[in-house]
């Protein structure tokens, strides 16, 4: 089942205890790396002993926008349960960009700590707090 992570004032008094019961416990984490994780490491790690993975951080706006960048980023039933991250500071290409990835993942996260400059450029990760 999908889960769209919300802030921690609407959520149940012990808001991580979904976490075991969507991707079991104890969970081995492939975290997002840019440029590294997409499917083929994904599915790699899995191999390994990754029990959830995650995609790179993907740019919010670019993937709620354009068809050719949605292509750079390739699925697989394999490949679950998946968490895809987004990095952005516009709600509306948020939300658009996270209702495109709904059937193909059980999870999305916001990235609020990339701290590299196309971060900086683009007002998300770390820099959120900035705005």
């Amino acid at each position: 089942a999908f889960r769209l992570v919300i802030p921690m004032a609407e959520l149940s008094p012990r808001p991580t205890s979904w976490f075991p019961t969507t991707f079991g416990a104890p969970a081995f984490w492939a975290a997002p790396m840019v440029g590294q994780s997409e499917l083929a490491f994904r599915m790699l790690v899995r191999r390994h002993g990754a029990t959830v993975c995650s995609t790179p951080m993907i740019d919010a706006p670019g993937y709620a926008k354009s068809e050719s960048y949605r292509k750079e980023f390739t699925w697989s039933p394999e490949d679950r349960p998946l968490v895809v991250q987004f990095g952005g500071s516009d709600a509306e290409s948020l939300v658009t960009a996270a209702k495109l990835v709904v059937g193909h993942c059980d999870a999305i996260e916001l990235n609020c700590g990339c701290p590299q400059q196309c971060a900086r450029k683009g007002g998300y990760g770390a820099w959120l707090m900035e705005q």
